[in-house]
């Protein structure tokens, strides 16, 4: 099978890990596969016309299937440099028998305006209802950027010429999620997705004791966007009084100076380490005590939550979106509200006094391992509607 494989960024994200265990896990079972990312072909910041409807995405993807020839295109995300409007593009070729089309719904940008599915009041983040996405009144009357009236518009503007106007969405053969609880948002959405979990590097880590003394420093870290739906500051704030521990943040964002002056204030212990590459990024969650995922949005299957587990570093969560899931499969570490002092330091008590079985882990994430993320692939782009 021919697979072109679509996504806006070459290395930003989770994501893009996502792509890239993919396209590797595809090539081993045998199938040609083709990455092709605007940022690769050399789409920069787009235009505020090109954020809505991108003639150069549209041309770079019509060559790419040109010269490619794919059965399948397995777009991933392509709303912030490509455009919705290559959309355009796989529709028309469909009309002439063209390559199967598959999304991998990492967020929530085919059916909000918000790819986080939150609006903003007075500048604080409130959850969208996925019930009410359908509502054209709901959508005019919310702001859906932070930053402000022109982003907003620009994001309500972009959803509404592609997905509203233009039914651009029909493109798609079939939306795939990576959690059961990102399905069952899109279904009370309107739209029907399989269950398809991500692929997780399962290479064994070193065994290591992760009991913790009364006494003995724990170690937490932060790996993301640093970015104020991360919660992290508030995180940090909350940790003020807590002996022994401290914090290590890898990423950079725009809330990176609110997160300082956080540690500051709090007194926290906090090491800022600035964005490493992957590899880097691992071993220093392997090195730690536990992972924190604070976040006040509802999170998808957030990669370094499961690069945690297969880290053997305790995973302690927002309790917002899909974290929960993965905690309770996998019965390790613990969620909580990021805007409770007193859920944050239970979590924390949960980290320090963890005895989980991760030989046990390690077993389970064997389902999460590429080859099994690859076989998945194979039955979706079939047409097979059965997930996993």
């Amino acid at each position: 099978m021919r697979i072109l494989i679509v996504n806006d960024y070459e290395r930003m994200g989770g994501a893009e890990v996502v792509c890239s265990l993919s396209a590797d896990a595809l090539r081993d079972a045998g199938h040609d596969v083709m990455l092709l990312s605007a940022e690769g072909a050399g789409l920069t910041t787009p235009s505020p016309w090109g954020y809505i409807d991108s003639r150069r995405g549209r041309r770079v993807l019509a060559e790419a299937i040109e010269r490619f020839s794919p059965d399948v295109v397995h777009l991933h995300n392509f709303y912030h440099l490509f455009s919705p409007g290559i959309l355009a593009v796989l529709a028309e070729r469909r009309q002439r028998g063209g390559p199967r089309v598959v999304a991998t719904a990492h967020d929530f940008h085919l059916i909000c305006p918000n790819a986080g599915m939150r609006f903003f009041v007075r500048g604080e983040g409130v959850e969208a209802d996925p019930d009410r996405l359908a509502s054209l009144v709901y959508l005019l009357t919310k702001r859906w950027d932070h930053r402000g009236r022109a982003h907003s518009a620009a994001k309500l503007l972009q959803h509404l010429f592609n997905y509203r106007l233009h039914h651009r969405r029909r493109a798609i053969d079939t939306v795939i999620a990576p959690s059961r609880w990102a399905c069952g948002v899109l279904e009370r959405a309107g739209i029907g997705a399989v269950y398809v979990p991500n692929p997780v590097d399962v290479s064994p880590a070193p065994a290591r004791d992760i009991a913790h003394p009364v006494g003995v420093e724990t170690r937490l870290v932060f790996a993301g966007r640093v970015e104020p739906e991360k919660g992290l500051a508030e995180f940090i704030a909350h940790l003020r009084r807590v002996e022994h521990l401290r914090i290590e943040i890898i990423g950079d964002g725009g809330d990176l100076e609110r997160c300082r002056r956080a540690a500051e204030d709090a007194r926290v212990d906090a090491d800022f380490a600035g964005r490493l590459d992957r590899a880097e990024t691992i071993r220093r969650i392997a090195r730690a005590d536990a992972l924190v995922l604070p976040s006040l949005c509802a999170e998808n299957a957030a990669m370094v939550l499961f690069e945690a587990l297969a880290s053997r570093t305790v995973p302690l969560v927002t309790d917002r979106g899909a974290p929960p899931e993965i905690i309770e499969q996998f019965g390790v570490g613990a969620a909580f509200d990021p805007r409770s002092r007193g859920s944050v330091l239970e979590a924390l008590r949960a980290a320090r006094e963890d005895t989980a079985d991760w030989a046990v882990v390690a077993e389970k994430l064997e389902e999460w391992s590429p080859r099994r993320h690859a076989e998945r692939l194979a039955g979706v782009y079939a047409g097979d509607r059965c997930g996993s």
